[in-house]
């Protein structure tokens, strides 16, 4: 019995073994793909109607997002995994990947959310996961930034158009991206990141510059550490290339925008009832602590709630919950 369970577990690691040199030549073979001069695009337009809609001074609206928008989300992210990328020229590839990088990462928050969510959470799982869909592949955010787009494009604009989710990133346009003028929109989204207090602040009595992480963490794709005064220099309004350079705290809090419609709870308990009726009836499900749901109805201390991404609609005692 002994020597079946090793075989097996030899078999499984094999087998695992396998299937990540396949990823890695498929991830190798997409960053290394020549462009080609086809006219092949990809309508990114359900997506911009989304972040049109509910990206608000840089913040996003993923609770509006869940509520009304889902299915179209779905949607696009389902038609953006069925596209033969390679038939793509190499500018509708780049706004392909900088959409589908932050379409994924809004999905993602909307099915995860609850209060005080963070992408931090489970030491940063939601980068390491394999949750991007790109035509046959199956990959990481983590994969698709570094080893896919900045191998493919070696840009260090990639970093302030990814948009991570966390209040410190860059902030997300209220847009898609499109091929057309997307060397001027990076620009332009470089020079707004840079020149944002809250994100990077410059002391010119003192000549120091304290920067975002992403110079840190980054700083080889800037042109390595003494390179990062020269290169934030060209997209600041004076001349930072001789500042000393510190870096700002990176704040996780979720960028999230508050809804602007309707009524929503949070639950306060740990693990609590949903009816399919007010008082007495049969218990359909269960809510977690820090769950949060729209508010449809009222009867008395009991209160309708729908359950998110076409579930159904059950009811919760009001003293389980708060205004969210």
């Amino acid at each position: 019995m002994r020597l079946i369970r090793t075989f097996c577990t030899i078999a499984i690691l094999l087998l695992l073994g396998v299937m990540v040199q396949a990823q890695d030549s498929v991830i190798q073979s997409l960053a290394k793909a020549k462009p080609t001069k086809s006219k092949t695009t990809f309508d990114h337009s359900a997506l911009d109607r989304i972040l049109r809609t509910n990206v608000r001074d840089g913040l996003v609206d993923y609770i509006q997002i869940r509520r009304d928008h889902w299915k179209e989300l779905d949607d696009y992210l389902d038609r953006a995994a069925a596209i033969e990328i390679r038939t793509l020229s190499s500018d509708e590839q780049f706004a392909y990947y900088i959409n589908l990088y932050n379409a994924t990462v809004i999905r993602t928050v909307i099915h995860r959310f609850k209060e005080g969510y963070s992408v931090s959470e489970n030491d940063y799982l939601i980068f390491k996961e394999n949750i991007v869909r790109a035509g046959t592949l199956l990959t990481s955010l983590d994969l698709l930034e570094k080893k896919i787009m900045m191998t493919k494009y070696k840009d260090p604009k990639i970093h302030v158009v990814l948009v991570c989710g966390a209040l410190s990133c860059p902030p997300i346009i209220d847009r898609s991206y499109s091929a057309v003028g997307l060397g001027n929109q990076m620009n332009e989204n470089m020079r707004a990141f840079l020149n944002a207090p809250s994100r990077n602040m410059f002391d010119s009595a003192r000549k120091k510059m304290f920067l975002s992480r992403i110079f840190d963490w980054y700083a080889d794709d800037f042109g390595g550490s003494n390179e990062v005064a020269t290169y934030v220099s060209s997209y600041t309004r004076h001349d930072v290339s001789d500042y000393s350079i510190g870096f700002m705290k990176y704040d996780w809090s979720l960028n999230i925008a508050p809804p602007l419609k309707g009524r929503w709870i949070k639950i306060i308990k740990d693990d609590v009832n949903l009816r399919n009726s007010p008082r007495t009836g049969k218990v359909e499900s269960r809510a977690k602590l820090h769950e949060v749901y729209e508010v449809i109805d009222q009867d008395g201390k009991w209160l309708k709630i729908e359950i998110p991404f076409g579930g159904a609609q059950v009811w919760i005692a009001s003293w389980l919950t708060e205004n969210y």
